[in-house]
């Protein structure tokens, strides 16, 4: 076989709101079709921009509600969750305890010695947009993942602050 010849395609099925495509081993053409390369056309919704630009900070973070979501009807302690997702168990409590002043969980503190949480959000809407973020983030992580980071650096504010201290060159003729 010539290295020249066109890539084998497999054979993939055709998904709604995606394109598919071709490229020879030249890699100079490429052309749409049933079968190839699959690309989701379909950007991230503004209610999950919203809700990553303003309520999560990091993947963790976001995989925290990702699983509460998904067992919603579990009780959950800070060990139970630190096992799932293999986190600290503090710092595992330092999110749940976190997520539930932010309206995405509530406590249960009469089940046992230490408290027990559930997904449990404050409106129907945060709810339907964390139901959207899940199903975003299995179809699209890494432009999940891409919003989360790219979001200003407001997390540090002290670092903010010194950089405003900067001594920086003027430019001429100021």
């Amino acid at each position: 076989m010539s290295p020249f010849q066109p890539l084998a395609r497999a054979r993939l099925p055709r998904f709604d709101g995606c394109v598919w495509l071709h490229a020879s081993a030249r890699g100079r053409e490429l052309r749409a079709s049933s079968r190839g390369l699959r690309l989701n056309v379909h950007p991230i919704s503004s209610a999950v921009r919203a809700l990553v630009t303003q309520h999560i900070r990091s993947v963790g973070e976001l995989e925290c509600i990702l699983l509460l979501q998904r067992d919603a009807m579990r009780d959950w302690s800070a060990a139970d969750l630190g096992r799932e997702l293999r986190i600290d168990e503090q710092w595992a409590m330092h999110q749940l305890v976190d997520l539930t002043g932010r309206g995405f969980v509530a406590a249960n503190e009469t089940s046992s010695s230490s408290p027990r949480y559930r997904y449990a959000p404050a409106t129907a809407a945060l709810d339907e947009s964390v139901r959207q973020l899940a199903i975003d983030y299995a179809e699209r992580r890494v432009s999940v993942i891409e919003l989360i980071y790219a979001k200003p650096d407001a997390a540090n504010p002290l670092q903010s602050f010194a950089d405003a201290f900067r001594i920086r060159k003027e430019p001429p003729g100021v």
